[in-house]
């Protein structure tokens, strides 16, 4: 039982990985109010914005989502129409959260709940703030925000961190279950060989 564990763990990071690289092209599928009140993982180097209330948004890029957080923690996120390219994050003096979406070609404002407000407009290059978005003032943040993401999902969805990480994962699985097949075979062959 015991010799079988590590080839489990292979079989279960190759499972994890492929599932991790797809699952985002299916998160559609759900229905968004039940997936908004529920944290995903925020991908490494996600860009974080303040709002003038405090509160911290979150933008993920690999997901297309948004997550807002909040004195106790995560409060909720949105997605972004951004059509799965990357994008800027930005936040107005009102508040709003702006998005400069690169593959859409717009500036898409949202309230804080994640409701697109006015209508889409070009997005603006800035040299001051290094990026598409228009300059935003930097707030006190007051919330409470994870590097990645905390509680069991967080710990449980570690390929949604960023498709690359769930690449990864398949690929390391596989090697080490076609490693441990060379060896299984190499050890029959020098006991038939005996």
């Amino acid at each position: 039982m015991w010799k079988q564990l590590p080839s489990a763990v292979a079989r279960c990071a190759v499972a994890l990985g492929i599932i991790g690289f797809l699952l985002p092209l299916g998160l559609g599928v759900f229905p968004d109010d039940w997936l908004n009140a529920i944290e995903l993982p925020n991908a490494l180097g996600s860009a974080r914005v303040a709002a003038p209330n405090g509160r911290v948004f979150v933008a993920s890029e690999p997901l297309g989502r948004v997550q807002r957080y909040g004195p106790q923690g995560f409060e909720r996120g949105f997605y972004v129409g951004s059509q799965g390219g990357a994008f800027d994050i930005g936040v107005s003096d009102a508040g709003d959260v702006l998005i400069c979406s690169v593959r859409a070609r717009a500036l898409i404002v949202y309230t804080q709940d994640g409701v697109e407000t006015a209508r889409r407009g070009p997005c603006t290059f800035n040299d001051a703030n290094g990026g598409l978005m228009p300059a935003s003032r930097s707030y006190e943040r007051n919330a409470r925000v994870p590097e990645i993401a905390f509680g069991w999902f967080g710990l449980l969805a570690v390929p949604l961190w960023h498709p690359f990480v769930a690449w990864f994962m398949a690929l390391m699985g596989a090697l080490f279950l076609k490693s441990g097949t060379a060896r299984s075979q190499q050890s029959e062959l020098s006991s038939v060989a005996k």
